[in-house]
């Protein structure tokens, strides 16, 4: 019986393991033929959304993702997640919200670049971790640099850093326009010292560090 027992659990343990990263690779051919898909079809991400399963990966050839709605990643959000340079692109239009949870960290260029984030006006992303920009990626062309583009809408980190780059080649860039905000409420942006190329660039947008320096 306890052999029996610990059998299940295994499987029960490899079940869980193999489900925890939920990658993006949109099938709908509409959506794919206009350029982009929809962050909240099930099937867009091999079939479970990563609301519940713990990370939200973009790591393969696919359209940009389109957040329209309000939508949540349990544990880790990564773009840029290994496999071959491709180029991702997430984009949270007006009306959409997306919520990182976790404690650990989030990335936008995790160990690939060009990767791109954007939140337009009347989108929102909050986080309750740290979120990596750039962390890797050269500066050659294959490697372009990652970016979080905040043009009109809201970017908040309820605990943990923006971290700009942190490897030799890392590239990483920040761009505040058309009244976007980025709200650091714990913390500040902070760059690595072996990080070798960082952009910030705020045009009539806001930066807010530590809660209250602006």
């Amino acid at each position: 019986m306890r052999r029996l027992f610990l059998m299940c659990l295994a499987a029960v343990l490899l079940t869980a393991g193999m489900a925890s990263a939920v990658v993006w690779n949109p099938t709908d051919p509409n959506a794919i033929a206009a350029g982009y898909s929809n962050w909240n079809i099930a099937a867009n991400w091999g079939g479970t959304l990563p609301d519940t399963q713990g990370t939200a990966t973009f790591n393969v050839a696919a359209p940009k993702c389109w957040v329209t709605g309000a939508q949540s990643v349990a544990t880790k959000f990564v773009m840029g997640d290994g496999g071959v340079y491709t180029g991702n692109y997430v984009t949270v239009k007006n009306g959409g919200t997306l919520s990182l949870g976790g404690t650990a960290w989030h990335a936008v260029g995790y160990s690939r670049g060009n990767n791109i984030l954007t939140i337009e006006k009347g989108g929102k992303i909050t986080s309750t971790a740290r979120i990596l920009v750039g962390r890797a990626g050269g500066t050659t062309a294959v490697n372009a640099p990652s970016s979080v583009i905040v043009d009109g809408g809201t970017l908040e980190l309820t605990a943990g850093a923006l971290q700009m780059g942190e490897g030799t080649i890392a590239w990483s860039q920040l761009f505040v326009k058309n009244d976007g905000l980025v709200d650091i409420k714990a913390s500040n942006i902070t760059q690595s010292a072996a990080a070798s190329n960082m952009l910030i660039d705020v045009g009539f947008g806001t930066i807010i560090l530590n809660g209250n320096q602006t």
